[in-house]
């Protein structure tokens, strides 16, 4: 299995969550932690975006083994547990939020719609350009949106579910490319935008290929496994 593995969201995970008696304090805490984890993974890729295999080189500065991100607890370091007990988290309960692929997708989402907002800011536009612009957008949000949305069927084992969410995102992060090429020539630094945008688009569409393999993988083992 790759590195998108559907096999580290475990049934048994949950289980940890029967005891819990968390208020909303103890989940806005949590829910800071992650973003923290966000931002630093959208640190590392700012500094490798452009090395090769940089996915993999940011996997594993984050600590996630490269051969299987999402079965790795995310918090299982020492770095991340000493940060934990200074905010005085006894455990993190596994949420989607920690799953590797989230945080990735969030990180890499952020940065596509801050690249869009730079562009908007320090263009002169005509309204084809902001059309496309606005175009654009609307794809990201339908990309960010179906991601979610497979990555919680891939969470509840429905793999087929997940495959056509992820069929949905390709389809949409394919639409941003479309309308990133349509903006050259019509705004100032739209070059500057593609190049950008296409990083993190291809990044995008690559995480969707492997889940999408990893996916179809898991419903052949379980046909396997019922005969």
């Amino acid at each position: 299995m790759s590195q998108y593995q559907p096999e580290g969201f475990s049934d048994g995970e949950w289980d940890d969550r029967e005891d819990l008696s968390w208020n909303e304090y103890d989940w806005r805490q949590f829910l800071r932690r992650q973003q923290k984890e966000i931002a630093r993974f959208s640190n590392l890729y700012l500094k490798h975006c452009y090395d090769t295999d940089h996915l993999d080189v940011v996997a594993k500065e984050m600590g996630w083994e490269v051969g299987d991100w999402s079965a790795v607890d995310p918090d299982s370091d020492d770095e991340a547990e000493a940060a934990r007990a200074e905010e005085g988290g006894e455990f993190d309960p596994y949420t989607i939020h920690r799953h590797p692929v989230f945080v990735v997708t969030s990180g890499i989402f952020a940065q596509l719609r801050f690249i869009a907002e730079t562009l908007l800011a320090r263009g002169r536009m005509q309204t084809a350009c902001a059309k496309s612009l606005w175009n654009f957008g609307q794809a990201l949000g339908d990309g960010e949106r179906n991601m979610l949305l497979a990555l919680q069927s891939l969470d509840m084992g429905d793999f087929m579910l997940s495959v056509i969410h992820l069929k949905y995102s390709l389809r949409a992060i394919n639409e941003c490319m479309r309308w990133s090429e349509a903006l050259v020539g019509q705004a100032d630094h739209a070059h500057e935008f593609r190049l950008e945008s296409r990083i993190r688009l291809f990044d995008l569409r690559e995480v969707c290929l492997r889940l999408i393999s990893d996916c179809r993988e898991e419903e052949r083992r379980g046909f396997r496994e019922n005969d």
